[in-house]
């Protein structure tokens, strides 16, 4: 349920952080603009994203489709070095109303600035008691936000 509160959130403060319209390639990084991942082996693209800020912690969610058959990833961290645990690293996944918790995944920042944030992730997305599950690789970031 928190998981649905915070995506609703992040929705709602739409105005506060939204990506930007760029469309080519980071020369120093190689990622480009969005977000996506490959998804039990199929690539996925998000249609929309959003990067939430809220202190040193950050959400970043993208999204394809509409309800009820959406798409979402979304992947929270924080971006203290003094008090990294305060936000612990996070990664869900979503289809439809089919909830999927981050175990076992990875997480690399590979540029931060005031206004954009890129990266790459992979995880092991598992249903809430359950032994179903979904791998989520060579998933990567470039999202632009405002502060």
């Amino acid at each position: 349920m928190n998981h649905i509160f915070r995506f609703f959130a992040a929705l709602i403060l739409t105005s506060l952080a939204l990506n930007g319209c760029r469309t080519s390639t980071d020369p120093n990084t190689g990622i480009q603009p969005g977000m996506r991942a490959t998804i039990n082996g199929t690539l996925w693209v998000a249609d929309s994203t959003i990067v939430v800020k809220s202190g040193t912690c950050i959400t970043l969610m993208g999204w394809t489709g509409s309800s009820p058959n959406t798409r979402m990833i979304s992947i929270g961290f924080s971006t203290s070095q003094i008090a990294p645990d305060s936000c612990p690293p996070n990664g869900n996944y979503s289809e439809g109303i089919n909830q999927l918790y981050a175990q076992k995944g990875s997480l690399f920042l590979a540029s931060k600035t005031s206004t954009n944030l890129q990266g790459t992730f992979a995880f092991r997305g598992v249903v809430f008691r359950s032994s179903d599950s979904t791998f989520i690789t060579n998933g990567e970031f470039n999202l632009d936000f405002s502060n």
